[in-house]
């Protein structure tokens, strides 16, 4: 990451910095794609779009666009929330190999068995969407589907929050359904621009 010049004894950038500066331009590029279809998906549902990143066992909100409605999530941007209890967090965790989620596990004190967790998780790696139905905070639902980059990896997940009372099952279902189109229409478009 960083280098010594051996005569004047001062210190500059490696080479390993510009391997990371490209991939900060990757983020940043998929960044502004999802950014334009959550403002489409945000005037379609009328609900709050997040778009989050992962840290180990935790997510960070980077980006979102709030619900026009007073009654509304109030997330905090580049705060961390515990992955285990959040749609896009279950995203994030259904790409980890068990022995991470083992460890994961392990960690947060879960209400249910270590099988169940990871059954859980590889569903959610199966169908391509997660739920949170009042997990995260009583009275909120969300669902959220994963972003993938050229080499399928999932470098944000975006989701759809709302209050129970704006999001019974019937409307769960067709904020599902638009979350996950939308995931892929933003994940086509970043991928065709390569």
């Amino acid at each position: 990451l960083i280098m010594q010049n051996k005569e004047t004894k001062k210190y500059g950038m490696g080479s390993k910095i510009l391997s990371y500066s490209k991939k900060c331009c990757h983020i940043k590029r998929l960044e502004s794609i999802a950014a334009k279809h959550m403002l489409q998906l945000s005037k379609l549902t009328g609900e709050t779009i997040n778009l989050a990143a992962s840290f180990c066992d935790k997510i960070v909100n980077v980006y979102k666009i709030d619900s026009p409605s007073i009654l509304r999530p109030n997330f905090f941007l580049n705060t961390p929330y515990s992955a285990c209890y959040t749609a896009t967090g279950k995203i994030f965790l259904s790409e980890m190999s068990d022995a991470s989620l083992k460890w994961v596990y392990q960690n947060n004190n879960l209400n249910m068995s270590l099988p169940e967790f990871l059954e859980s998780l590889h569903t959610v790696r199966k169908n391509g969407y997660s739920f949170d139905n009042e997990e995260f905070c009583p009275g909120l639902r969300c669902v959220a589907a994963p972003l993938r980059d050229y080499g399928g990896r999932v470098p944000f997940a975006m989701s759809i929050s709302a209050p129970v009372i704006r999001m019974g099952d019937d409307v769960l279902e067709r904020n599902r359904e638009l979350v996950v189109e939308y995931a892929e229409k933003i994940s086509e478009e970043f991928q065709s621009s390569k």
